[in-house]
This record gives structure tokens, C-alpha cells and sequence, in this order.
């Protein structure tokens, strides 16, 4: 395996009192339950490496698209668990966000500003 270095930095100027602000504090502090970096690489892997591995090889993979589903439903169940035994998963979809614009809930704007489906 030959390796190779990519450098991705972020720097961010918000309000303070928004949400990215806070996140970014937390991230870059010492109490994180994982060093930072890892975190960034599981959340931006979960929900972006099949957009990526689709924009490297021209086609969706299927195994991965599945590994990330499941990434994301083993957090989704780690965030219930935060809210306490209050919350089943049936009563989340009722607070999904009303303002994002998807055509089927799975198609991003492309380069050129059209719709596409990330899956094919």
C-alpha cells in the first residue's frame, strides 16, 4: 500500500451562538471522547464517502453505501440514547427538517447546478 498526504483545514468565523461554533469549540478542545481527527473522519465518512467513491470511480458501491447506512443508524441510536427512553425512532421522523430541498430526499445539486441522485 502506498501512502499518500491530503491536507483538509477548516477554518471557521460565526456568531457565537450558533451551533458550528460550538462545534468547532468542541472539537478543538481536550474533551472530546475521541481525538478530534477521528472524529471528523467517521461523521465526514458516514455521511460523504459514497458521494466521494462515486465522484472517484464514475459508479455508486453498494458495500459502501451499506456501511454507511449502518454508520449512521448505529449513531442515530447512540443520539436516542442521549434523549432517554422518552423517545422511540417512529417519533424522530416527525421532527425531520421541513426545509431542505431534496426532490426524493437522496438527489444534491450538482456542479452545473442540476439536480442529480448520488446512487445513480
Amino acid at each position: 500500500m502506498t501512502l499518500e498526504d491530503c491536507e483538509i483545514r477548516v477554518r471557521l468565523r460565526a456568531d457565537q451562538s450558533s451551533p458550528e461554533l460550538a462545534l468547532a469549540k468542541y472539537l478543538s478542545s481536550k474533551d472530546t471522547l475521541y481525538p478530534p481527527k477521528d472524529m471528523v473522519m467517521i461523521a465526514l465518512m458516514a455521511y460523504w464517502l459514497p458521494l466521494a467513491h462515486k465522484y472517484k470511480t464514475g459508479i455508486a458501491d453498494e458495500e459502501c453505501i451499506r456501511s454507511c447506512i449502518y454508520r449512521l443508524k448505529l449513531h442515530q441510536q447512540y443520539l436516542e440514547g442521549m434523549l432517554g427512553s422518552e423517545v422511540v425512532s417512529e417519533d424522530l421522523n416527525e421532527s425531520e427538517p421541513k426545509n431542505v430541498e431534496t426532490q426524493d430526499n437522496c438527489n444534491y445539486l450538482d456542479d452545473s447546478g442540476k439536480w442529480e441522485n448520488p446512487l445513480g
